[in-house]
């Protein structure tokens, strides 16, 4: 559902950013806990798949290929649940879950390499997948990014083809499904949605590894894209991109995985400048993430997945385009994707990370607890504005789960309700 109001989305899932390397010692996280899930798992996705009001793993494996739904106990526990199949030898890769369907269940989109093509698995309400639509993409897809892309009401996505140089857009997918082709700069590996000039459209970031560029391209509105401004990365390859409102001014800001770095770009009316990098204390990292994990932070924090490195690296957002240092957390060998989510209701986001080469899929519970002292405060800045508001309709369009006020993992017209409710009653 697309809020009205005058600034309209930003990303998806996901981002990050540092021009300091001061280290906060407010994020934590306990033990890391390993759940088997072989083999070669890849994709990972939350949400209230069992339709308990607690929130789930879906996880991507291969041989064969298939869903495993992890079921949350609410405390941050997971167990093995339902297993759906699909099909043999697609190549099942990246995830997202939304409601297809629009029936309250949390639906699934799952990329499958090996027929280029994006596949709808629908949920029954209790975890079990069944075959929905299936739409063709370009050759090599390694990314999926969800938002709102046009007026409709149906779930708009853009898929990331790296080995044809384009991105793949799917209009009111599994609805009424509009699917065109955009071209980009030489092996795009990663997508970020977000209203990046104020006029209320979804515009779109790509990086574009072997091009050493990031690309902006203007929505119209309706779905449709123009190129815009071109930011060069000379000698390094950028990888994984995400947006958020990182300095609280109500614009989209970008973070990316940059050679070792997390590096991230103001923007400042429609027009990205470098705002500086912090080393992931790691090596190759590759995807990057949105998530709320210091319990006074100053904004979105953000994870980044590093693959040959075995970890991920978290950052505490500390106002002003500035990040903590990385905090960096062992995985399993080679992680992939990951998701971030509540996943123990103490109102700090937790991370659930893919190994691929273990079988593994590494959850790690923050200890922070209680979240942001103020749920209204959106963007963190200590006062309730216009910024709040514009913060959770980014949040919101991009599918984000920290717009998930009412803790039933899915996004709809109640969040925003419940998010009008608590500003209307201010902070403690």
């Amino acid at each position: 559902m697309q809020l009205k109001t005058n600034t309209k989305a930003l990303t998806l899932v996901l981002a990050a950013g540092a021009i300091t390397s001061a280290a906060n010692a407010q994020v934590t996280f306990g033990p890391r806990t390993d759940l088997a899930t072989a083999q070669r798992p890849a994709g990972v996705a939350t949400g209230d798949f069992t339709g308990d009001g607690v929130m789930d793993l879906a996880v991507v494996v291969d041989g064969p290929d298939r869903v495993l739904v992890m079921a949350g106990d609410g405390a941050g526990g997971f167990a093995a649940g339902p297993v759906s199949f699909l099909g043999s030898g697609v190549g099942a890769d990246a995830a997202a879950a939304q409601d297809i369907d629009g029936d309250g269940d949390q639906d699934l989109v799952i990329i499958f390499d090996n027929t280029s093509s994006a596949q709808i698995m629908l949920n029954d309400g209790a975890g079990n997948f069944t075959v929905g639509e299936r739409a063709a993409t370009g050759a090599e897809p390694v990314w999926i990014a969800k938002g709102r892309l046009n007026a409709n009401p149906g779930a708009d996505f853009v898929i990331v083809n790296r080995d044809s140089n384009t991105v793949t857009v799917l209009l009111d997918f599994g609805v009424s499904t509009v699917s065109s082709t955009l071209a980009v700069g030489a092996e795009p590996r990663s997508a970020a949605i977000g209203d990046f000039n104020g006029d209320g459209n979804a515009d779109l970031a790509v990086t574009n590894h072997d091009a050493r560029t990031i690309g902006i391209y203007t929505g119209n509105g309706a779905g449709g894209f123009t190129p815009g401004q071109v930011i060069t990365t000379p000698g390094q390859r950028p990888e994984g991109i995400v947006s958020s409102d990182f300095d609280g001014d109500g614009d989209a800001d970008l973070a990316a995985t940059i050679d070792t770095f997390m590096t991230v770009y103001r923007n400042d009316a429609g027009t990205f400048t470098f705002a500086g990098r912090t080393s992931v204390g790691s090596i190759d990292p590759s995807e990057i993430y949105v998530g709320d994990f210091a319990p006074d932070g100053a904004g979105p924090d953000v994870v980044t997945v590093n693959n040959d490195g075995g970890s991920i690296s978290v950052f505490e957002n500390l106002g002003g385009m500035a990040f903590g240092a990385a905090l960096v957390l062992p995985t399993g060998a080679a992680p992939e994707f990951a998701a971030v989510g509540d996943f123990d209701g103490s109102g700090s986001d937790d991370i659930a990370v893919t190994n691929r080469d273990s079988n593994t899929t590494s959850v790690f519970i923050n200890s922070a607890t209680g979240g942001d002292p103020c749920r209204a405060d959106f963007n963190g800045d200590g006062a309730l504005n216009l910024f709040d508001f514009l913060a959770f309709q980014n949040a919101f369009d991009a599918g984000d789960l920290r717009a998930d006020f009412d803790g039933d993992g899915t996004l709809t017209i109640f969040d925003f309700l419940a998010f009008q409710n608590d500003f209307a009653l201010g902070c403690p």
